[in-house]
Protein backbone atom coordinates (compact mmCIF):
# COMPACT_ATOMS: atom_id res chain seq x y z
CA UNK A 1 0.00 0.00 0.00
CA UNK A 2 1.09 3.65 -0.83
CA UNK A 3 0.18 7.06 -0.05
CA UNK A 4 -2.09 7.02 -3.05
CA UNK A 5 -4.03 3.73 -2.02
CA UNK A 6 -4.41 4.93 1.57
CA UNK A 7 -7.18 7.58 1.52
CA UNK A 8 -9.10 5.46 -1.10
CA UNK A 9 -8.65 2.40 1.56
CA UNK A 10 -9.55 4.32 4.40
CA UNK A 11 -13.03 5.84 2.82
CA UNK A 12 -14.00 2.65 1.27
CA UNK A 13 -12.83 0.56 5.03
CA UNK A 14 -15.10 -0.01 8.06
CA UNK A 15 -13.44 2.17 10.42
CA UNK A 16 -14.03 1.44 14.30
CA UNK A 17 -13.33 4.50 16.28
CA UNK A 18 -15.41 4.68 19.33
CA UNK A 19 -15.11 0.82 20.56
CA UNK A 20 -12.93 -0.58 23.52
CA UNK A 21 -10.77 -1.74 21.03
CA UNK A 22 -10.39 1.54 18.88
CA UNK A 23 -9.32 3.09 22.27
CA UNK A 24 -6.81 0.45 22.50
CA UNK A 25 -5.31 0.67 19.08
CA UNK A 26 -5.20 4.55 19.70
CA UNK A 27 -3.52 4.25 22.97
CA UNK A 28 -1.14 2.03 22.00
CA UNK A 29 -0.15 4.19 18.78
CA UNK A 30 0.03 7.32 21.17
CA UNK A 31 2.84 5.46 23.22
CA UNK A 32 4.20 4.50 20.76
CA UNK A 33 4.41 8.01 18.92
CA UNK A 34 5.67 9.89 22.08
CA UNK A 35 8.48 7.39 22.62
CA UNK A 36 10.24 8.01 18.95
CA UNK A 37 9.33 12.08 19.19
CA UNK A 38 11.01 11.50 22.60
CA UNK A 39 14.10 9.32 21.28
CA UNK A 40 14.64 11.65 18.38
CA UNK A 41 14.57 14.73 20.65
CA UNK A 42 17.12 13.45 22.96
CA UNK A 43 19.27 12.59 19.97
CA UNK A 44 18.61 15.94 17.45
CA UNK A 45 16.94 14.17 15.50
CA UNK A 46 13.24 16.11 16.03
CA UNK A 47 13.07 17.76 12.47
CA UNK A 48 13.28 14.15 11.04
CA UNK A 49 9.34 14.27 12.35
CA UNK A 50 8.90 17.11 10.13
CA UNK A 51 5.74 16.34 8.07
CA UNK A 52 4.55 13.12 10.35
CA UNK A 53 0.74 12.99 10.54
CA UNK A 54 0.14 10.05 12.81
CA UNK A 55 -2.96 8.13 12.61
CA UNK A 56 -4.18 5.20 14.35
CA UNK A 57 -6.52 2.91 13.09
CA UNK A 58 -9.13 0.20 13.99
CA UNK A 59 -10.35 -1.39 10.53
CA UNK A 60 -13.15 -3.52 11.15
CA UNK A 61 -12.21 -7.02 9.25
CA UNK A 62 -11.57 -10.39 10.39
CA UNK A 63 -7.95 -10.37 8.61
CA UNK A 64 -5.14 -11.03 11.05
CA UNK A 65 -2.96 -8.36 9.78
CA UNK A 66 -1.54 -4.64 10.40
CA UNK A 67 0.29 -2.64 8.89
CA UNK A 68 2.34 0.82 9.08
CA UNK A 69 3.35 3.64 6.56
CA UNK A 70 5.84 6.15 6.19
CA UNK A 71 4.89 9.25 8.07
CA UNK A 72 2.96 7.92 10.98
CA UNK A 73 -0.22 5.82 9.39
CA UNK A 74 -1.14 3.20 11.58
CA UNK A 75 -3.38 0.52 11.02
CA UNK A 76 -4.98 -2.66 12.85
CA UNK A 77 -7.56 -5.06 11.71
CA UNK A 78 -9.72 -6.37 14.31
CA UNK A 79 -8.69 -9.98 13.33
CA UNK A 80 -5.70 -9.35 15.02
CA UNK A 81 -6.43 -8.31 18.39
CA UNK A 82 -7.51 -11.79 19.50
CA UNK A 83 -3.81 -12.83 18.69
CA UNK A 84 -1.92 -9.78 20.34
CA UNK A 85 -4.48 -10.98 23.83
CA UNK A 86 -3.97 -7.03 25.19
CA UNK A 87 -2.00 -3.62 25.23
CA UNK A 88 1.62 -5.30 25.52
CA UNK A 89 1.40 -7.98 22.73
CA UNK A 90 -0.53 -4.92 20.61
CA UNK A 91 2.92 -2.84 21.65
CA UNK A 92 4.81 -5.41 20.91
Amino acid sequence: MNFVQYDPFMKESKMRSSSAQANLVKGVGRRIQNAVSTYFAQNGLREELDGFAWAFNHIDSKEVNAWCMPRGKIVVYSGILPVTENETGMAY
